[in-house]
């Protein structure tokens, strides 16, 4: 008992442990793009814990990335983040700034969704990944702890040349590498670059270093130290490896990373709304609310930036921590950018951003027409429409109008002030004439002040057969209506009885909409599609059924031809299909689609094995076959149509008698 308890609770650890973090796609909006990421949470993340993006390489994705590297195995133990990010097709921008945004947008967002120390955000890639991080390394040292890049190089720029501060980076890179070729690109000088430009006067190289102690794989460890503003260099290349993210590498990666935070005792800030899934119209008052805090002082400034503009300075607040609200009201549709700067009593700054996107209002939506769009066949006595909305509108600022070839005509709302129905009536001394017109409500302003777009409908009056409407909905309705009545007289014949109440249900279909007329296209679509159902299970019946009488006679005229001919007659096949043909002959075998689906399957399995069985049997009629070519010779096919052209297989008619030709 206390082994299978033991057992028990392995099994349980094991499966909490494979599900110890959530694995989720995100999409977020850089400058008006669409990107995507997959991140990895932990499902217990304490505050304020660390972020780690990576980028992957030239033709590749996250997902062969995170199945490479396996750094997401380690964020349930080591408590981060991690931001697998996809490029804009197969390449990275090493040349620009869209993917330097992206990153930038990275740390935002997921500061908005986590509870992401700003602080301690780390930054590794492979290949072209890491190409990117050598091209960004000198605009990103204030957002970035520290850089981990494997296997790439930005061969054709000098970063460190543009670093303002020293960097802490670690560069891993395969000895064989046949991407970035060691010697070809001189890794090791670029590496070391970085550490003459931070004036690092310590040098330390250990061989055969193995990130983990009790593993097969080593390489060399170099590290540059000491220089007079900080920072840390390190190059590890490795042995028995190549242009591909060495998942080996990842403790090493993680625990030289770990050990750095950007200024621990500048103040930090957090957006906490609005959150990137909230979605506003420029009809809303966004509230705003942000928490700044200081670790080692307190908090002497805030400043709101809206768009680049200062909207809010929330000054002397001498606090370690607190929570500051500001209301946008009415924010024009469009990108917006929310900027938060923080000065902290030792004058440190710390500032961050969120994007939100600002919609156009939805416009109001008609729930009730009368009449309805393309409707046709109105009368021409008609002097009212009516028009039910979701919100009410300005009743009597509503401009509405009939236009067409007869002409225009003026209608006036019958509401006033704001109502949800607008009942339209022409205009006294107006008349509509025949023909089609074109209705035009403008200036429709809901109780919102929001103005909708210009509303039309189409409406023929007076008797037009022609119009494209009536083409449009009646055509369809009259052609079934047709189709119908020519299928109920087509199955009259004794040979469809057994689809007498398919019958009767087009009968009653047909009685039902004899007399139809309406004015509506909606009602004609469902009149046509009411018949067309009625309808379409007869004419499956009448196809089955006449699919099975045409075998059925096929059937029977073989059996006639060969039922004198003891070289055949004997034959178990012909046997077999004789017994086929009288046991399927019974109406009882043919009374539904599945039973004549059914026999008609039968019946050919038995034919074609019959003739199939003909192929080896003498008929002793084969000295008739050079007769075919004469006048009087008439060919017919299996189905018994008759044939034109040269003598194929078939059956044929020769000076009266039948024979078969195989």
């Amino acid at each position: 008992m206390k082994l299978k308890l033991f057992t028990t609770i392995m099994l349980l650890c094991t499966l909490l442990q494979g599900q110890a973090y959530k694995k989720q796609s995100i999409d977020i909006n850089v400058n008006g793009q669409k990107r995507n990421m997959v991140v990895f949470v932990p499902n217990s993340l304490p505050d304020n814990s660390p972020l780690f993006i990576v980028t992957h390489g030239m033709n590749q994705d996250p997902e062969y990335q995170y199945g490479s590297d396996k750094m997401y195995e380690m964020i349930d133990t080591a408590k981060f983040v991690i931001a697998y990010l996809r490029s804009d097709g197969n390449t990275w921008d090493t040349g620009g700034t869209k993917d330097q945004n992206f990153v930038l947008k990275t740390i935002d967002e997921m500061a908005a969704m986590f509870s992401i120390d700003t602080n301690r955000v780390y930054w590794s890639g492979f290949s072209m990944g890491s190409m990117l991080i050598h091209h960004c390394i000198a605009n990103m040292q204030d957002k970035i702890a520290a850089f981990a890049p494997t296997s790439g190089i930005q061969f054709s720029e000098q970063p460190w040349n543009n670093c303002k501060k020293p960097v802490v980076l670690l560069e891993c890179i395969a000895y064989d590498d046949d991407v970035f070729g060691y010697e070809q690109y001189g890794i090791h000088d670029y590496i070391e670059n970085y550490a003459k430009h931070d004036k690092h006067p310590n040098y330390k190289k250990t061989a055969n270093y193995k990130p983990i102690s009790s593993s097969w794989y080593n390489g060399d460890l170099e590290r540059w130290t000491g220089g007079p503003n900080g920072g840390e260099v390190v190059l590890y290349s490795y042995h028995n490896g190549g242009h591909w993210p060495m998942d080996l590498n990842r403790h090493l990666i993680w625990n030289f990373c770990k050990r750095y935070s950007l200024d621990p005792n500048i103040p930090t800030a957090r957006i906490i709304s609005p959150t990137v899934n909230d979605t506003y119209t420029s009809l809303d008052t966004i509230p705003l609310s942000f928490r700044v805090s200081d670790k080692d002082g307190t908090v002497k400034l805030a400043q709101l930036y809206l768009d680049g503009t200062m909207r809010q300075a929330y000054r002397d607040l001498n606090v370690r921590d607190t929570l500051l609200t500001y209301e946008w009201i009415k924010p024009k549709a469009g990108s917006h950018t929310i900027r938060i700067v923080v000065t902290d009593n030792d004058n440190k700054k710390k500032e961050v951003s969120r994007t939100i996107e600002v919609q156009n209002p939805v416009p109001i939506n008609l729930t009730e027409v009368c009449y309805e769009n393309n409707s046709f066949d109105i009368p021409l006595t008609v002097n009212t429409f009516r028009y039910a909305f979701d919100l009410r509108v300005e009743a009597e600022n509503v401009v509405a109008y009939l236009s067409g070839s007869p002409g225009r005509v003026n209608l006036k709302a019958e509401e006033t002030g704001l109502s949800n129905i607008i009942t339209l009536k022409v205009m006294e001394g107006d008349t509509i004439k025949e023909g089609t017109y074109t209705m035009y409500l403008n200036k429709v302003k809901d109780e919102r002040g929001v103005t909708a777009a210009v509303i039309k409908f189409t409406y023929t009056f007076g008797v037009s057969e022609t119009s494209s409407a009536a083409i449009k909905y009646k055509k369809p309705f009259r052609d079934a209506m047709q189709a119908a009545q020519e299928l109920y007289d087509a199955t009259a014949d004794e040979r469809y009885s057994t689809a007498e109440s398919l019958r009767e249900t087009v009968r009653t279909t047909l009685e039902a909409y004899a007399t139809f007329a309406s004015t509506s296209p909606t009602e004609y679509e469902a009149a046509t599609t009411t018949v067309i159902e009625a309808t379409t299970p007869l004419s499956v019946r009448k196809q089955n059924l006449d699919d099975y009488y045409a075998l059925y006679a096929a059937v029977d005229s073989l059996i006639a031809l060969y039922a004198d001919n003891p070289a055949v007659n004997t034959n178990t096949n012909f046997t077999r299909l004789v017994k086929a043909r009288d046991y399927y002959s019974t109406e009882s075998r043919i009374k539904n689609d599945t039973q004549i689906l059914n026999s008609i399957k039968q019946l050919t399995t038995y034919y074609e094995k019959f003739l199939k069985a003909l192929e080896n049997i003498d008929t002793g009629i084969k000295d008739l076959i050079p007769t075919l070519s004469q006048q009087n010779s008439v060919r017919y096919d299996l189905q018994g149509h008759r044939l034109t052209g040269q003598p194929m297989r078939g059956l044929y008619i020769i000076d009266g008698k039948r024979v078969m030709v195989r």
